[in-house]
């Protein structure tokens, strides 16, 4: 895969920055997998602990990526990512990045601000 680059030890503005230019992210299923969400990008989510394995589920369910079993090997990814990133398959990734949009939409601020106001009240 000759255009895949392994990062990592980034800071957060660096993060953004990487995210902002890749055409399709690999990333466990993680915080950092809402970050390639919020700001809609193509991911393959990897569940690489118990502890993700709700996320994985809500990433997989809402077809807000494609997400890889932990038990998947070097292989099933490499084949996921050339899968992903053929022009066949293209046509895939618009359906996951609206569904992306429904849930991360830039106005979880203004709804934290209705629900704080509403509790005050």
């Amino acid at each position: 895969l000759k255009h895949l680059h392994i990062l990592s030890g980034l800071t957060a503005g660096q993060m953004a920055e990487e995210l902002s230019r890749c055409q399709l992210a690999v990333t466990s299923c993680s915080t950092v997998a809402y970050e390639v969400c919020s700001i809609g990008r193509p991911l393959i989510g990897i569940q690489t602990a118990d502890n993700q394995a709700r996320l994985a589920q809500f990433l997989s369910e809402k077809a807000l990526a494609v997400v890889l079993p932990k038990q998947a090997s070097v292989h099933d990814l490499v084949n996921e990512i050339q899968r992903s990133l053929s022009p066949s398959h293209k046509g895939f990734w618009p359906l996951f990045l609206q569904n992306q949009r429904c849930y991360f939409d830039g106005r979880s601020p203004e709804r934290f601000r209705a629900v704080f106001s509403r509790l005050c009240a």
